[in-house]
């Protein structure tokens, strides 16, 4: 499989894979297994796009704020 067709996220590459094998995990136990993997991964998936990591904007006011508190927090002379 050339590297730009693969999945990025390795979990569900791997999952594509065994699920497009032509002779591997094809008796009904591996499917019932597979169906039952894809379902949580295809759960923790969705609630992982979902997630929201911090902006620059949101660093660089965290940031000020840090610094606001240290200055605060220093003994006046």
């Amino acid at each position: 499989m050339p590297t730009s067709d693969r999945n990025p996220l390795v979990l569900g590459s791997n999952l594509e894979q065994k699920e497009a094998h032509r002779t591997k995990y094809r008796d009904s136990d591996s499917k019932k297994y597979l169906k039952e993997i894809k379902a949580e991964y295809d759960k923790w998936h969705s609630d992982n796009i979902k997630l929201v990591g911090p902006t620059s904007l949101q660093n660089f006011l965290a940031d000020e704020n840090q610094v606001r508190r240290l200055y605060d927090s220093m003994p006046s002379n």
